[in-house]
C-alpha cells in the first residue's frame, strides 16, 4: 500500500501496478484513512505481502499506526493469501495497530528460525514459515 513500493514495482514491465487513495502518511507512504479503505471495496487480491513491527502470539502482526494498521487489515480481509515478511527482532514484539490474526496468515518469510512457541502456534494454524 505505499507509493515507494509501487514506484518500484512499476519499473517492472511486466508488472500493472495499481494504487488507491487516501491521505499519505509521510512516515511509510502509505496510503491510509476513510478513502483508502473505501477504494479497496470490491477489490480482491491473489496475494498480500505485509511488513510489520510486531509478531506475537496474541496480538499477531502488528505496526505502530493505527490508521496503517486499518488499512493494511482491510487489505487481508480481500486477499486469497497473507505473506508477513518480519524480521528475528519483530518476534514477540507487538505495537499499537493490529492487522492480523496469526490464524490469517499463510506464510511468514524471516531471517532466523522462530522461537519455539510461536513456531508452533504458527504450525497449528497451517502457516508456512519460510527462513530467507
Amino acid at each position: 500500500n505505499a507509493l515507494t513500493h509501487a514506484t518500484e514495482l512499476a519499473e517492472i514491465p511486466s508488472v500493472e501496478v495499481y494504487v488507491i487513495g487516501g491521505y499519505l502518511r509521510g512516515v511509510s507512504f502509505a496510503m491510509v484513512g476513510p478513502l483508502a479503505r473505501q477504494a479497496l471495496e470490491g477489490v480482491y487480491f491473489d496475494l498480500a505481502f505485509l511488513g510489520a513491527n510486531g509478531l506475537s502470539l496474541d496480538q499477531g502482526i502488528t505496526i505502530p499506526s493505527l490508521e496503517e494498521a486499518e488499512t493494511a487489515a482491510e487489505i487481508v480481509a480481500h486477499a486469497r493469501k497473507v505473506v508477513a515478511v518480519v524480521d528475528h527482532t519483530k518476534f514477540g514484539a507487538a505495537a499499537h495497530g493490529r492487522i492480523a490474526g496469526i490464524d490469517e496468515l499463510d506464510v511468514v518469510i524471516t531471517d532466523c528460525e522462530l522461537p519455539p512457541g510461536l513456531g508452533r502456534a504458527l504450525a497449528q494454524c497451517g502457516v508456512e514459515v519460510v527462513v530467507a
